[in-house]
């Protein structure tokens, strides 16, 4: 990848002047793959392609050889300030949404708090309990079980923080998410990448389970739209009509329950 997002937000497209399919966080590479005046058809670290139109010159810029040289943390927290200083009342230089990323300049810190580089060069710092360290791409068929379900849960802690967030069209940050905007966005946090579409592909790693193989952290997949297993019957999901994420059940017994959605297919990436 040979861009990466200098922009807290960057709204995707599926064609000029089209409908928003996605947000580009902060810290996120990608590649142009096409030039359209002042859109550009990109392809994101994450597989997903759209266009964005740059209407700043910084809005991305061109990724550095330092940036390879540094771990990456995410964003855990809705609204990250980075400050000036390891102060909560020095200046913010910057805000960014959950699921942005920042590089880690390991060797300063200052008792709680990280030193952080930015995509343009400047240094500023964040509060260790602001973010955690993300890594890209570990196969999961390869970790061990409890790892397997340490990261179950921390999929599920994150998705529980976005209870109530209001539904927003190609959304996938505290403003607002959709369906699969959320359930790519909880992944995304632990590192672990989703089609970002409502729907499994065989280039992207969730396969389709039985239901007698469900656990906590697995997806529920619908025309046109995908949930979030919770376990014990409840799923955690974007719903249009509720206009917000929303926690609703399999079981017919509870009154949470939706007639319309007790029939999914079964994905998982574990």
């Amino acid at each position: 990848m040979n861009y990466i997002t200098n922009h807290a937000i960057l709204s995707m497209y599926d064609h000029p002047y089209g409908e928003k399919t996605d947000e580009l966080l902060y810290g996120i590479t990608l590649d142009v793959v096409e030039r359209q005046g002042k859109w550009k058809k990109i392809k994101t670290e994450y597989g997903y392609e759209g266009w964005i139109l740059e209407e700043l010159h910084n809005e991305i810029q061109q990724k550095e050889i330092w940036m390879e040289e540094f771990p990456r943390l995410v964003v855990t927290v809705p609204w990250l300030d980075i400050l000036t200083h390891p102060s909560i009342h020095s200046k913010a230089i910057k805000t960014i949404p959950k699921g942005s990323l920042l590089f880690w300049m390991g060797e300063k810190q200052a008792g709680n708090w990280y030193c952080v580089r930015l995509c343009d060069g400047q240094y500023g710092w964040v509060r260790k309990e602001w973010v955690r360290f993300w890594e890209k791409g570990e196969l999961l068929e390869k970790s061990s079980k409890k790892k397997n379900e340490w990261i179950r849960r921390q999929i599920i802690e994150d998705a529980r923080q976005y209870q109530m967030t209001a539904y927003r069209w190609g959304g996938k940050t505290p403003y607002g998410v959709d369906c699969s905007g959320f359930c790519s966005i909880v992944y995304w946090m632990s590192g672990i990448i989703i089609y970002r579409d409502a729907q499994m592909r065989e280039d992207f790693p969730v396969h389709p389970i039985s239901k007698d193989r469900l656990e906590q952290g697995d997806l529920l997949y619908y025309p046109g739209h995908v949930a979030l297993y919770l376990g014990n019957q409840s799923y955690i999901h974007a719903s249009g009509s509720a206009a917000k994420v929303v926690i609703n059940s399999l079981d017919p017994s509870k009154e949470n329950y939706r007639e319309d959605l007790a029939f999914p297919q079964f994905g998982s990436v574990f």
